[in-house]
């Protein structure tokens, strides 16, 4: 995963895609919207449902197809009552630039499972970012739902290289190689 507060332009994404180590390259945006859900204040990392890479695991429901529907983690969804057809109002985060998403109010379609949920810490109760507080909840909602002509607070991109399937990730051997790509 690589991260900018800045954007990246499509050249910059193009380059990365014909570097020899590189297979595939897939973008997403993400921000955070407050929200209160039974008179309980929250806050949620709200993500791009991407097509390839690090899509989250469907548990129940159907995913987000258009603007005004979201996935939630099914995690936080079981610890809150959260159901399929509940509406959360998502509310502007002061760190981020107002705006971003089209639509305030979002109809939870599926509960998912992701990956996301391994930065989580045990004594936070959330995901621990410095500027944004912690984080509750998981979101992930259709392109259709993110105004494209708004800064994000992260621009991210996903790099898929086979190269390093050759390697158990917990190991120095990987650190080395992805190193390489880094390089590149």
């Amino acid at each position: 995963k690589v991260e900018s507060n800045i954007g990246i332009p499509n050249s910059i994404i193009d380059k990365i895609n014909n570097l020899s180590y590189v297979d595939e390259v897939e973008c997403f945006n993400e921000t955070y919207r407050f929200f209160t859900y039974d008179n309980n204040p929250y806050q949620a990392k709200v993500l791009l449902l991407t097509n390839k890479m690090n899509t989250p695991l469907r548990i129940k429901g159907t995913l987000p197809q258009k603007d005004g529907e979201a996935a939630i983690d099914s995690h936080f969804a079981s610890e809150n009552n959260i159901r399929i057809g509940d509406i959360l109002e998502l509310n502007e985060n002061q760190f981020v630039v107002a705006g971003g998403l089209n639509n305030k109010n979002v109809k939870i379609t599926s509960l998912i499972d992701t990956a996301e949920y391994l930065g989580k810490y045990d004594d936070t109760n959330g995901f621990s970012y410095a500027s944004y507080g912690n984080v509750n909840a998981i979101l992930y909602m259709p392109q259709e739902s993110f105004n494209n002509n708004v800064f994000y607070s992260n621009f991210n991109f996903y790099i898929k290289s086979n190269y390093l399937d050759n390697f158990d990730t917990l190991s120095k051997e990987y650190d080395k190689e992805s190193l390489k790509i880094k390089e590149e």
